[in-house]
């Protein structure tokens, strides 16, 4: 699409931290879908020596993108005469980040400038080959080599990154354009009171080993029933066995439950105290139903200790800090 001029807030602005001059531009950028940027102007005054008020304006630049940004940089010297020497204190301070990049410098004086008297205008639009010595143009000669100079940059740079997230807050994007709150301190705890439980399922078992002897068939008579008097068939015997009636049991069993021993248990028992379930307590041991940890167990769910969210989700108001950032990762 078409390119367009972004005009930024001063640097140093009493009204404003630098940080959040910084910010409002990423925002700005950001919102209005401004894909790359082409170039950053950087007007300054003529200057030989670099100063504290150099060195932060050339670090806010290379924010923007560290080194590289200093191939898409024009510094506009104002009111210089020898704009490559009036920009020594600049190209001092871009030489702390630019890794030898040739930064582009133009310079130049306004002829409409109203420190000139009439006469001295008159003189220098007379003698064009003075006003070229003493570097005093036109806007429109202004404007032409300005735009002489963006054209002759390399591609435009991308400048937002939308590629990490904070691990402790959630926060994802762009790293520069991430609010200030962060989580403080991340701590375990969990999510439910400790409470009795069981901690192992219930067995089936015996209350008793002792033994016994049953029948476990009904006492008949024979076919032809007691009224016949034929002997074996008056008398009542077994049907499980054939012994008599009233004779000891035939099969081996528990005194609890009238089974063998070798069936499954007739009741149940807590496996991790051998407690029947009928008569047990709510629980033998203190633990978390949340993760079924027991109640000496640090915790189970990780939060922030000073708001108490869970860690990793977002916050607005917390704790300011830098973020925890790392590449997001895609499925």
């Amino acid at each position: 699409g078409a390119s367009s001029w972004l005009d930024t807030v001063g640097w140093e602005d009493r009204q404003k931290d630098d940080n959040e001059t910084f910010r409002e531009i990423l925002q700005y950028i950001h919102e209005h879908s401004i894909s790359s940027v082409l170039a950053v102007i950087w007007c300054v005054t003529p200057q030989v020596r670099t100063d504290a008020s150099l060195r932060r304006q050339a670090e806010f630049i290379n924010r923007l993108k560290e080194v590289d940004i200093w191939q898409n940089t024009v510094i506009i010297v104002k009111q210089s005469i020898n704009p490559r020497y009036d920009a020594k204190g600049a190209l001092a301070a871009v030489a702390d980040y630019s890794n030898g990049i040739h930064v582009q410098v133009v310079g130049y004086r306004f002829l409409s400038d109203l420190a000139f008297s009439a006469s001295q205008r008159d003189l220098l639009q007379i003698h064009k080959e003075t006003r070229s010595m003493l570097n005093v143009l036109t806007e429109e000669e202004i404007r032409d080599i300005l735009q002489s100079k963006i054209e002759g940059l390399s591609r435009p740079i991308q400048i937002i990154f939308s590629d990490s997230e904070c691990e402790d807050c959630g926060q994802k994007g762009d790293v520069r354009l991430m609010g200030e709150f962060c989580h403080m301190e991340a701590m375990f705890k969990h999510k439910e009171k400790s409470t009795l439980a069981h901690p192992k399922p219930t067995l089936a078992f015996h209350p008793t080993d002792r033994l016994c002897k049953i029948h476990h068939g009904d006492v008949v008579v024979g076919t032809c029933g007691r009224l016949c008097g034929c002997g074996p068939c008056s008398r009542p015997r077994y049907k499980c066995c054939g012994k008599k009636e009233g004779s000891e049991g035939c099969r081996q069993v528990l005194v609890c439950c009238r089974n063998t021993i070798t069936s499954t248990g007739c009741r149940q028992k807590y496996g991790c105290c051998d407690m029947p379930v009928e008569s047990a307590a709510d629980g033998c041991t203190t633990r978390f139903p949340c993760c079924d940890q027991e109640s000496s167990s640090s915790g189970c769910h990780k939060v922030c200790l000073r708001c108490g969210q869970d860690w990793g989700s977002l916050t607005s108001n917390c704790f300011k800090k830098s973020h925890a950032v790392a590449p997001i990762k895609h499925s």
